[in-house]
């Protein structure tokens, strides 16, 4: 039976991840920060605001990129400002990439234009689904917290 409910739980989740991504994050308008960062870029800049600072092979691990991918990536975001390298306090022949304030401040303004182009997006939903959803979420989260990483 919890095979079965599972199966069930995992072929929703393939299903709902993509719905989710193309009907609320689709052609977020992520173009308008003016970087020219690509999405990988957004996304290694977003695990740096919430670790502040890892090592490359870290980095690599987090998301699946190997190290030579690694490298331009982690220099445009310092050519515009938004990481910088530091040698590690255990050994300096090791770096730790670390997010600057202007970092910090890149990554807020993008959450507050996602949570805005969540919001609109949200809109066509009247009262009662939006309650659902909400209590979904929640629900959700709670459960997601205990999965196992």
């Amino acid at each position: 039976m919890k095979t079965d409910l599972s199966d069930s739980i995992s072929e929703s989740f393939v299903t709902l991840v993509p719905l989710l991504n193309q009907k609320l994050l689709r052609n977020l308008p992520l173009d308008q920060m003016a970087l020219n960062l690509s999405p990988t870029n957004f996304h290694l800049l977003r695990a740096l605001y919430e670790k502040r600072k890892a090592t490359i092979t870290e980095l690599c691990n987090h998301m699946r990129v190997s190290r030579p991918n690694m490298t331009p990536l982690v220099d445009k975001l310092v050519r515009h400002g938004l990481v910088r390298r530091r040698p590690t306090a255990e050994d300096r022949r090791f770096v730790e990439i670390e997010i600057t304030e202007e970092g910090d401040r890149h990554c807020r303004e993008m959450r507050q234009m996602i949570l805005k182009h969540i919001h609109s997006k949200l809109e066509s939903l009247d009262e009662e689904d939006l309650a659902a959803l909400e209590q979904c979420l929640n629900t959700m989260k709670t459960i997601a917290l205990k999965i196992a990483p």
